[in-house]
């Protein structure tokens, strides 16, 4: 390991941490001892110490303590050294003191002996951390029960320094701390919850002109504070929202941002936003931070989107969301209420069949909301020119119920096909499990919108489908089922390498053409399989 980094090292009174840390320092090529005595003792008068009841004064102390033990480490990090940092470092404190490292790596140790251990220890030591109301059990029950379980807790009850330091270091990869979602670190930056000391970077940031040139309504100081107070009622309600990002290695607020909880074209989200100093730009940060929160959100609410949204001339917000994978998913006007008009709606791509992505098509599973749409198209006369069928208001009724009960039984069924670039639903289509003559199959079907037509979207989708059936279920044939006058659905079966494989009644419509991929022709082919049209 020879990248430099900080080690927090923290304990109850005598659990061994002053030795430990020592030797610990001492086992890297450049390492650096910070001792937390030594910087209480830099207080020569009035010094007020901590207690079980702590004075405010004693408070105030111990939180200068740990960000001057913080720094100093800090500054060794930044020559070029492994520093260790030791000191009683218990409770919600632990976060205080972790808040003020501006290392981009840190580790945290936590030594947890026995108290029948921490006892033998202070016995034999030349100096003491108890007395008073302050005992050896006091303090470990404190510890024990309102300390965050960070980093790498270890026993030492029964261990030699030796034997610590070797544990320590053997299983250092366990400490390597974050304390996600409140702080974040990633090879750069400091993700960490805002809060009122950040008004000032705030304003500057949220005010400069600069970084507000998509923004069709800059705020104004006043607007700015009250998105400082809004960004805290979230994390309060929400346990998640905006960072402040934060130079690791310089301490500098150059942006806020991260993952604040929306509601988003009727989907449960996380936004994802930032906003930089323009001095900050051009330097990846944005991607940097972006992907530490799609990490989060991937882990800790894997079923809920990450979204950018985004006016449409954004060039540089539209490439930091392809380079973190994501795809347009249409538009949404759901910032109207902040004066923004109608935003780009990026996200990741769901899984496969649950969505896929063509060049210009955004296949989705239908939805129950769809429903209007879907109507339309179906109960549409010009789409029903091939189709024997009344489309009834309740036959329509019936097909959509169908296939949405597909997608529950199955898995898969007829996707939405959208528009990328706006998210219009064009129609439906795709593949769905079926039967024909007794035989497993896939159907592959569609139905446009008459102002879709003659665009190629039925032959892009069709590809996409037959593609994903090949890697999904290459065991099943796909299958057009088709009206021999039909000459459209002929072409695009023809595009994909179809041929006709013979005929077949299946879906009630009279004798149909039964296209297939030869590599799931037998024989003659007749009757053994096929799909059914989306109007059977």
């Amino acid at each position: 390991m020879t990248t430099p980094r900080l080690i927090v090292l923290t304990g109850i009174s005598a659990a061994g941490k002053t030795t430990v840390g020592r030797l610990l320092a001492e086992s890297f090529p450049r390492g650096a001892f910070v001792e937390g005595d030594q910087v209480r003792e830099m207080v020569r008068t009035g010094r007020v110490d901590m207690s079980p009841d702590p004075a405010p004064d004693a408070l105030d102390q111990l939180r200068l303590r740990y960000r001057q033990a913080a720094a100093l480490a800090d500054s060794f990090v930044a020559a070029g050294f492994t520093a260790v940092v030791e000191d009683v470092i218990i409770g919600a404190e632990l976060r205080t003191f972790l808040a003020a490292v501006r290392s981009p790596l840190v580790h945290l140790v936590v030594l947890a002996p026995e108290t029948t251990a921490v006892g033998a220890r202070e016995t034999g030591r030349d100096k003491t951390g108890y007395g008073g109301e302050w005992t050896v059990d006091v303090l470990d029950r404190i510890f024990r029960e309102q300390t965050p379980r960070l980093g790498l807790w270890l026993d030492s009850s029964g261990q030699t320094p030796a034997e610590t330091v070797r544990e320590i270091l053997d299983r250092l990869p366990e400490s390597l701390l974050s304390d996600p979602p409140e702080l974040l670190r990633t090879e750069r930056l400091l993700l960490r919850r805002v809060r009122d000391a950040d008004l000032p970077s705030v304003l500057e940031i949220q005010c400069d002109p600069a970084a507000n040139e998509h923004n069709t309504t800059p705020p104004s100081p006043a607007k700015a504070t009250a998105q400082l107070a809004d960004w805290q009622r979230v994390w309060a309600e929400q346990g998640i929202g905006y960072w402040a990002i934060v130079l690791a290695g310089t301490g500098e607020t150059i942006g806020f941002g991260g993952l604040a909880p929306r509601r988003i074209s009727g989907t449960d989200s996380f936004n994802l936003y930032y906003r930089f100093r323009p001095s900050a730009w051009g330097q990846g940060y944005a991607t940097e931070m972006a992907r530490a929160a799609l990490d989060w959100a991937a882990g800790a609410s894997p079923d809920r989107p990450v979204v950018v949204a985004t006016m449409p001339d954004n060039t540089a917000a539209k490439r930091v969301a392809a380079k973190l994978g994501m795809v347009r998913v249409g538009i949404t006007e759901d910032y109207a209420d902040e004066g923004d008009p109608a935003l780009d709606l990026f996200r990741r791509p769901l899984p496969a069949p649950e969505e896929l992505h063509t060049e210009r098509l955004w296949l989705r599973r239908l939805r129950e909301e769809d429903f209007a749409e879907f109507a339309a198209v179906q109960g549409d006369p010009a789409t029903n020119r091939f189709n024997r069928k009344p489309q009834t208001p309740e036959r329509v009724a019936e097909l959509h119920r169908m296939f949405l009960d597909d997608w529950g039984r199955e898995g898969i069924g007829y996707w939405a096909v959208c528009l990328a670039e706006t998210g219009e639903l064009l129609g439906y289509g795709g593949v769905r499990k079926t039967e024909i003559d007794d035989r497993p199959s896939l159907n592959l079907a569609y139905r446009f919108r008459p102002s879709a037509w003659g665009k190629g979207y039925a032959p892009e989708m069709a590809r996409a489908a037959v593609d994903w059936a090949a890697r999904a279920h290459p065991e099943l044939p796909v299958s057009v089922v088709t009206h021999f006058d039909n000459l459209p659905s002929i072409r695009v079966a023809e595009k994909l390498g179809f041929v006709l494989a013979g005929t077949t009644e299946y879906g009630g419509q009279g004798p149909s053409a039964l296209y297939r991929d030869p590599a799931h022709c037998r024989g003659s082919g007749v009757g053994t399989s096929g799909a059914t049209t989306p109007t059977s």
